[in-house]
C-alpha cells in the first residue's frame, strides 16, 4: 500500500511514463519476442534506431512536489506497447486500487480507471495535467528516450566512448540513460525538471526496463 499520493496523480504521472490494453481500451496485437542479435552488443558502429512497434515491461518509481509545497512518492510496474505514434500504457499496484490505463491515438489521449472512469484530452500532457491540476511529463518523449535516442534534433546529448547517449536534455527535462550487459539500448532512465511549484527543487522519475520485445 503506497501512501502520500493521491490515485488520479499517480496513475498517470506513472504512465508516464508509459503498457498492454485492459477491457474496453485500445490494444494492440502482440510483438513477436526479438531474437537475440548480435546488432544489440554495444559497439562504436552499430547505432540504435527506433522501431516503429515495441512491448516493454518492468516498473516506475515518481517522486513529484504539489502545488502545497508536499512532496508526494510512488511506484508501480507497467506495461507499455507502442505502434508508430500510438501508445497503451497499464499501471499496476497504484494504492491497492487495480489497474489504470492511459491510451493514446495520435490524436487524444484517454485514462481508464479501474472502476471504468475515463478522461480525454488532446495529448498525453494535456491529459496529464487536467488529472493532476497542472502537472506534465514527457510522455511523448520516452518512445525515443528507452531507445537511447533524442526526439529533436537541437536536443542536448552527451555520449560515451560507444556513441551511446548518456543524458539527454529537451523540452525542460533531462534523462540519464543507464545500460546493462553493454547492450545499446538502456535499461534505466532517470528523469528530472526544475518542478513548476519549486523550481529549486526536482520532479523525478525513474523508468526501469525489465523486458523488451521488438518488431522489425
Amino acid at each position: 500500500m503506497l501512501h502520500g499520493i493521491s490515485p488520479s496523480t499517480f496513475g498517470i504521472c506513472c504512465l508516464i511514463a508509459l503498457s498492454l490494453g485492459i477491457s474496453g481500451c485500445q490494444t494492440f496485437p502482440p510483438a513477436p519476442k526479438p531474437k537475440q542479435s548480435t546488432s544489440l552488443r554495444a559497439s562504436p558502429t552499430a547505432q540504435p534506431v527506433r522501431p516503429t512497434r515495441f512491448q516493454l515491461a518492468g516498473k516506475i518509481g515518481i517522486r513529484v512536489y504539489q502545488s502545497n509545497g508536499q512532496r508526494q512518492a510512488g511506484s508501480a510496474t507497467y506495461q507499455w506497447q507502442q505502434q508508430g505514434e500510438r501508445f497503451s500504457i497499464e499501471l499496476a499496484g497504484i494504492l491497492g486500487l487495480g489497474r489504470t490505463q492511459i491510451d493514446y491515438n495520435g490524436q487524444q489521449a484517454t485514462l481508464t480507471r479501474a472502476g471504468g472512469t475515463t478522461l480525454t484530452a488532446n495529448s498525453p500532457e494535456d491529459l496529464l495535467k487536467q488529472a493532476t491540476e497542472g502537472w506534465t511529463a514527457p510522455l511523448r518523449l520516452l518512445p525515443d528516450w528507452v531507445h537511447g535516442l533524442p526526439q529533436a534534433t537541437d536536443a542536448v546529448v552527451t555520449r560515451d566512448a560507444l556513441g551511446r547517449a548518456q543524458s539527454i536534455a529537451e523540452q525542460g527535462w533531462q534523462a540519464t540513460l543507464i545500460y546493462g550487459d553493454q547492450t545499446n539500448l538502456p535499461t534505466r532512465l532517470l528523469i528530472k525538471r526544475p518542478s513548476p511549484y519549486q523550481p529549486e527543487r526536482w520532479d523525478e522519475v525513474t523508468l526501469i526496463i525489465q523486458q523488451r520485445e521488438i518488431s522489425p
